[in-house]
């Protein structure tokens, strides 16, 4: 019942499917009847034909050899049909899976391997793919030859047939015995796969660190480990699965002598036909074929099983974005003129299993047109503020307004796209600049965008004159996690793309630690350039450990143990501050100018 209930998931996407399916089924019972007729058709042939001379030779053949003929035929279209459709169900499946796991919340990706995820989505959903474009096909088809030939066997002699089924428990027998060890080991063997794979991707997404500590060689003897461990595992299912399969066999082939011998003698007493008992003995070993088949897809099935347990447990038993809204509110043009404030904490806290509290009774306030900074010594916890902005980690107590709504009211895709973040180990895709800018618009908006709009916002942060220094320019392709482009490439190309999508509130998170400092105040006058453009009431919100450029701001928050300790401009905190004294004592190498202009 549990692998039944874990399955229902999958009937969304079979449903479209349903008349398609239903018609490969009665195609299925026309082709299977037509190619089992030639058993039947030699008892007709021996019986009636060559000893009583009833029927004509050639008559007989004929019919014999067009039905196989049609039911060869009809199956090999129906095939062909079964392929196309669950490879459209597979399709979709594949891309609904994916989509659901891009949903899961943003502590799913902390607390799982990417090579579990990676492992889940391809290998397990090959695993299921693997089954239902060859396996469930096998399934229906078997089963239907299991039927029909049981009933010619009953038909030719139902005495012989019970004779026949004298094994049959001990095949049953070693199915349920060996069915929960075939589970068991292969889900072990799944999960060795996805530590495998996790291990690789950590190993080459930080080869750099590998080669620097020269730690290659450690890394391959972890991986030999593994692959040991995994080895010893597919060598003892490969024993249990032997097992499984080798003593229905040895039944069946007990029960077929069996039945030749009591067959045998039943013809000498003339109680039987010679073309009935060759008839018989002919669908006979038909009739083992699908029962092993069947067995074999059975212990199949329980590998699929694990498959589609460990995907469901990804889909259904982990917490999910709540992209939905408490209710339909009414927004006001992006852009406008606020007279309130453009970001409120009121009494935020936050509460984690194993960090505790991280955030704890948060209040401030963000004014539109104008740059805040954020600082405070490392885990503060600045970063799972900013998280808490765009609804990527969730709040356990107190409200947060974004133009004075609650951001829980407004619609997650606009909020992230109003609430721009820019981080410092800012990730990239391994494809080319282009789409490195734009990435998060939609087919229309990238039709939108002219070649100039693009080219401005990459001069407002400095890296235009880098792409164009590039042979392919927009085009070059940056190479696994950028790693084409320094640390300040990354990061002016990180804060272009966020400049394209022209947000309201701009936050960047340590994004301009791989700039020194004339570069640093150099963007953030392009920065403020570019908040003073378009329609009044944007902002922007600066992260850093870095105290050079806070003079500049037009507003400072001291945050220390999850909490706003302090706020003002530069000036008022240094002579109140002590901790503000402290980091400014620590970061400050030299005097930088005390505004814009």
């Amino acid at each position: 019942m549990r692998t039944l209930f874990s399955l229902k998931w999958i009937i969304p996407f079979i449903k479209p499917y349903r008349v398609v399916l239903a018609f490969i089924i009665l195609v299925a019972i026309c082709s299977t009847t037509l190619s089992l007729s030639y058993p039947f058709l030699s008892k007709i042939l021996i019986d009636d034909v060559l000893i009583n001379n009833k029927y004509e030779l050639q008559t007989v053949l004929l019919i014999g050899v067009g039905m196989m003929m049609t039911g060869v035929l009809l199956q090999a279209v129906n095939s062909f049909i079964y392929l196309r459709v669950t490879l459209l169900i597979l399709k979709s499946l594949r891309v609904d899976f994916f989509g659901r796991i891009q949903r899961n919340v943003y502590d799913f990706f902390i607390r799982n391997k990417v090579g579990d995820i990676t492992t889940r989505l391809n290998g397990d959903l090959n695993e299921i793919q693997s089954f239902v474009t060859d396996g469930a096909l096998q399934f229906i088809t078997n089963l239907l030859t299991l039927s029909f030939i049981t009933g010619m066997l009953i038909f030719l002699d139902w005495k012989l047939f019970l004779y026949a089924l004298i094994f049959i428990p001990v095949l049953l027998g070693s199915l349920l015995y060996f069915r929960p060890k075939i589970i068991n080991w292969t889900r072990k063997i799944r999960e060795h796969h996805s530590d495998i794979q996790a291990h690789m991707i950590e190993t080459f997404s930080n080869i750099r660190l590998i080669k620097l500590s020269a730690a290659e060689q450690q890394q391959g003897e972890k991986l030999n480990q593994k692959i040991t461990r995994l080895n010893r595992d597919t060598l003892s299912l490969s024993i249990i699965q032997s097992l499984a399969e080798g003593i229905p066999r040895t039944a069946i082939g007990f029960s077929t002598g069996f039945v030749f011998l009591v067959g045998g003698s039943n013809v000498i007493d003339e109680s039987m036909t010679l073309g009935s008992l060759l008839a018989f003995i002919t669908y006979l070993g038909r009739f083992y074929s699908p029962i092993q088949s069947l067995a074999g897809l059975y212990l199949r099935f329980q590998r699929v099983r694990v498959s589609v347990d460990r995907i469901h447990e990804f889909i259904y038993n982990s917490e999910k974005e709540d992209t939905k809204t408490k209710e339909t509110v009414s927004y006001g043009t992006k852009g406008i003129s606020y007279d309130f404030t453009l970001l409120e904490y009121n009494q935020v806290s936050k509460w984690t299993g194993t960090a505790g509290q991280t955030l704890i009774n948060v209040n401030l306030n963000l004014r539109p047109n104008a740059i805040a900074a954020l600082i405070g010594p490392s885990g503060a916890g600045k970063t799972t503020l900013v998280d808490t902005m765009v609804r990527l980690t969730p709040i356990t107590g107190g409200t947060i307004r974004f133009q004075g709504k609650d951001i829980s009211e407004i619609p997650l895709s606009r909020l992230r796209r109003e609430i721009v973040i820019v981080s410092q180990e800012q990730e990239m895709l391994n494809g080319t600049i282009i789409d490195n800018l734009l990435i998060g618009f939609s087919d229309l908006e990238k039709r939108q965008l002219t070649q100039a709009e693009i080219e401005r916002c990459c001069e407002q942060t400095g890296i235009l004159g880098v792409i164009q220094s590039l042979p392919e320019g927009f085009e070059t392709v940056v190479g696994q996690r950028g790693k084409r482009l320094s640390g300040g490439e990354k990061q002016r190309l990180a804060i272009a793309g966020a400049l394209l999508k022209n947000p309201i509130l701009l936050i960047l998170d340590e994004a301009t630690s791989g700039l020194d400092q004339l570069s640093e105040r150099q963007l953030f006058l392009a920065l403020k350039e570019w908040m003073g453009t378009g329609p009044m009431g944007k902002g922007i919100l600066i992260i850093s450990h870095r105290l050079s450029s806070m003079k500049l701001m037009d507003q400072i928050l001291l945050f220390e143990d999850g909490q706003v300790v302090d706020q003002g401009k530069h000036g008022a905190l240094e002579e109140r501050s002590i901790l503000y004294q402290e980091l400014v004592k620590s970061e400050f190498k030299r005097e930088v100018p005390a505004n814009f202009d």
